[in-house]
């Protein structure tokens, strides 16, 4: 399948990561600073894809439960 990576504008490293990945999403910060999970998500549907992989720490799955989104 093809790697795609989802971070937030402005993001550094986000060149890099367009030379690594088929696809690199950028979406907004949270008033907090952290990704937009939600924007995110969205991006992710809008594109096309129905299941995603997510790989990430335990703070990852908690805001993915918190924000309802698994």
């Amino acid at each position: 399948g093809e790697t795609w990576i989802v971070c937030a504008e402005g993001a550094r490293g986000i060149a890099s990561a367009r030379e690594r990945a088929e696809r690199v999403i950028a979406v907004p910060r949270t008033v907090g600073g952290r990704l937009d999970l939600r924007a995110a998500f969205a991006a992710l549907a809008q594109a096309g894809l129905t299941t995603v992989l997510v790989e990430g720490g335990g703070r990852l799955a908690a805001a993915l439960l918190r924000a309802d989104l698994v």
